[in-house]
């Protein structure tokens, strides 16, 4: 497992045009453990000076931002000349995944529900267009790349925005270009496709489209391809929502329309004037309270998180309680040995004649114990002979010359079973056992499948891939790029193979 800083890098989640994210831990004594999402810098773009400006204006932008429903900046770092950005970990998903998830099972989202969740994104949206900074400034920043994936929900039903990656304010000095184009095309508002200025309605516009798809579970935009796409965004011709969902209201579709409209003009003025349009709409609609319930909610669709959860924090729970409970076995455990210890001793020593005249050799060394222990607690005086009928409860271990001439392994278990010992493990079999194992890391630019022989193991980057050592065939597939290249890889046994494969070349 890959350390970055003083975090732990655990599992690849997902890479974008300028960076890579992954899920990370801060651990400490006594268990602690933070899960953290790590954002970094693509390595292939570290060469170009605009995009480490535009990831260090994110995380400064970024970082700047405290509120509940926006995801926390907890620190950016740079280690070996690469960008790090650490960020809160939301133990759930996307806006996506939760629409996806909920036309599979046959659950809708609903009406309450649904403006429940927006009403986070725009109380949310709503901070980040009015931040001032400590001297009062108005900052306003404008988020420029709302989408489903953007908007992530935790399995306790929190809503929080996320990517403040082409985030705009007004006091920051511009690294895009005019006229430049930049964002998810599906969610633009039309000014924003067509490469002019934007403001703080351009959110507006790209939020009344998640919610068009939220509440219809269809995309508002499409296209055969980007530029077709493009022109769609541009056209802004939109069917009214309620052409597909009956449940929609002639009211709460005006709502949505008024957002989507073509003219900025005509659009909600700010995110508070959108959010009590739909807080004062849903106050009327007849519903019940478990209605907007986003985290029982969550939990139905995907107990998968809530398992995992709960799974976790019983283990770091029980974590404590067991170091407590082996310390007080311990406490006992130890003395009662010593005792045990010293009765075997005295046996030896106060009676080697006994076991002799008794016609017991001396190479019978190991005895029941609890039987040593019944003689002892007889109350009989030290020094007396242990007698005949004393002893009938003590079986003697098994001698060669008393072996039955049996198979050698039931011979062997017969002796396993009289004299229970501890095997100590064999450290020349564990260490030949270990050397024939070593360890691949893989990475791709930009990234790849990556499959050993006809297995999948990960996509890039992997990182501590265990297997036997000698020649293996690596196979990188891209299927952004239509590449696959396959690499004949030596795995040197107890040692790490690193290897990175330029896809692009």
């Amino acid at each position: 497992m890959e350390k970055i800083g003083k975090y732990l890098l655990k599992e690849y989640i997902a890479s974008g045009g300028m960076a890579e994210i992954y899920k990370g831990s801060l651990e400490g004594p006594h268990g602690f453990v933070k899960e953290v999402v790590i954002k970094a810098i693509h390595p292939h773009l570290l060469k170009d000076e605009r995009y480490i400006k535009l990831f260090l204006r994110e995380a400064k932008l970024w970082a700047k931002l405290n509120h509940s429903s926006i995801v926390q900046v907890y620190e950016f770092f740079e280690e070996k000349n690469r960008y790090y950005l650490v960020m809160e970990y939301v133990r759930g998903t996307d806006l996506l995944n939760v629409i996806k998830r909920s036309q599979s099972k046959g659950r809708p989202i609903g009406i309450p529900r649904t403006i429940k969740i927006f009403e986070y994104v725009l109380s949310a949206l709503g901070y980040a267009h009015n931040f001032r900074d400590d001297s009062e400034n108005i900052y306003g920043i404008v988020h420029r790349d709302i989408s489903p994936q953007n908007i992530l929900i935790s399995v306790n039903g929190d809503v929080k925005i996320t990517d403040f990656g082409i985030a705009k304010a007004s006091l920051s000095t511009g690294l895009t270009t005019q006229g430049a184009i930049i964002g998810k095309i599906d969610y633009m508002s039309p000014e924003q496709a067509l490469g002019k200025d934007v403001d703080l309605r351009t959110d507006i516009f790209s939020t009344g489209v998640v919610l068009w798809e939220t509440l219809t579970g269809n995309k508002l935009f499409d296209g055969k391809n980007d530029i077709e796409l493009l022109e769609n965004v541009r056209r802004c011709e939109i069917i009214g929502p309620s052409s597909i969902n009956p449940e929609i209201d002639e009211r709460l579709e005006r709502i949505i329309m008024k957002a989507l409209s073509y003219d900025p003009e005509f659009r909600y003025k700010s995110a508070v004037e959108f959010s009590n349009e739909l807080k004062s709409y849903v106050k009327d609609y007849p519903h019940g309270v478990e209605e907007e319930n986003i985290g029982d909610f969550m939990k139905e669709l995907f107990p998968e998180y809530v398992k995992d959860y709960t799974h976790r924090t019983e283990v770091l729970e029980e974590e404590s309680e067991d170091k407590r409970s082996a310390k007080n076995k311990k406490m006992v455990i130890v003395p009662v040995i010593l005792l045990l210890a010293v009765i075997s001793v005295l046996a030896v020593l106060l009676y080697p004649r006994s076991y002799e005249e008794k016609g017991f050799s001396n190479d019978t060394v190991w005895y029941d114990i609890t039987a040593v222990d019944r003689v002892f607690a007889s109350g009989d005086s030290a020094g007396a002979d242990i007698s005949e009928e004393d002893v009938m409860g003590i079986e003697p271990a098994v001698t060669d010359a008393e072996k039955e001439p049996v198979h050698e392994e039931s011979a062997r278990d017969k002796k396993a079973l009289k004299n229970p010992v501890l095997k100590q493990p064999d450290e020349a079999a564990s260490k030949t056992a270990e050397i024939r194992k070593g360890r691949l890391s893989l990475n791709a630019i930009p990234w790849a499948d990556v499959y050993i022989g006809k297995k999948k193991i990960g996509t890039t980057p992997v990182f501590d891939y265990e297997l036997k050592s000698g020649s293996v065939e690596v196979t990188f597939r891209n299927e952004d790029l239509n590449v696959v290249r396959k690499k004949i890889l030596v795995i040197e046994p107890g040692k790490e193979t690193k290897y990175t494969e330029d896809l692009t070349k």
